[in-house]
């Protein structure tokens, strides 16, 4: 991969943290993070102009479902992230 601007070096700080965290990246610059997917397959690549996914990994729903406190609501944020993810 050539490094040819400080963008891409920005661009390499923001796949390492989608990396790390498992959090696919939204951006209008597809073309960089396609480049960086072929080396380091991201959780996603998605641009919101055209609503298009240019890649996405299986990520487990495990991931995203958050222990809540109490009874009330216990379930309420992982079935919304749930949704999330069969919708992408």
């Amino acid at each position: 991969m050539k490094i040819s601007s400080r963008t891409d070096i920005t661009d390499l700080h923001i796949a390492a943290a989608s990396l790390a965290s498992g959090i696919p990246v939204a951006t209008f610059n597809v073309r960089d993070f396609v480049m960086i997917n072929e080396f380091y397959p991201l959780p996603g690549i998605y641009d919101p102009s055209t609503r298009v996914w240019h890649a996405k990994a299986e990520l487990e729903a495990s991931y995203f479902m958050v222990p809540q406190q109490g009874p009330a609501n216990s379930n309420h944020h992982a079935k919304r992230e749930l949704k999330f993810l069969m919708n992408y």
